[in-house]
């Protein structure tokens, strides 16, 4: 099925410019980490809705995901309410974005849905996009993050630095 550019819009290829050829090309992202003023307030509907569970809990942080060698997501204590800042969302791969959708807890609203994808809204103001995986991947990984930039021009050298090492391809900046 073809990307839906509401769930998942394109993203560049580092790779297709021939002066970054033969440079380092992350595959996967570790994990992303939040500031969140309530930690188990965004970690419990997590566990429940998206195949998630608690791999860490220390008075400084919660580290959730699917296993402790794929995507997670470190969750630091931190004062609220916080502002997102660019982080317009994070978004995990799943088998099925419909049986997903029909499984979510209360606190995992959905904004918009269909069978390409999904967009959510957690607790904490926290925005998570479903894309359908490949039957070889791992369901509720992370695929990517979306960020949101105010001025996409001055922010193009950054990102063009960052393509070097190929973290664009995990990734995606847009305009606000």
């Amino acid at each position: 099925m073809p990307a839906d550019p509401r769930f998942d819009p394109p993203r560049p290829d580092p790779l297709g410019d021939p002066g970054l050829r033969g440079s380092v090309g992350p595959t996967a992202l570790d994990h992303v980490a939040l500031w969140v003023s309530d930690p188990d307030a965004l970690a419990e509907p997590l566990c429940r809705g998206l195949g998630m569970h608690v791999i860490e809990r220390t008075d400084a942080f919660t580290l959730v995901g699917v296993d402790a060698r794929l995507g997670k997501l470190t969750l630091f204590a931190a004062p609220g309410p916080r502002d997102p800042g660019v982080l317009d969302r994070v978004v995990l791969r799943v088998a099925d974005v419909r049986s997903v959708i029909e499984q979510l807890p209360p606190e995992l609203g959905v904004r918009e849905a269909s069978d390409a994808g999904a967009l959510l809204e957690a607790p904490e103001g926290l925005a998570i996009g479903l894309v359908p995986g490949r039957p070889d991947q791992v369901p509720y990984d992370l695929d990517h993050v979306i960020l949101r930039v105010p001025d996409a021009d001055r922010s193009a050298p950054g990102w063009a630095s960052s393509a070097a090492t190929g973290a664009s391809r995990l990734a995606t900046a847009t305009c606000a």
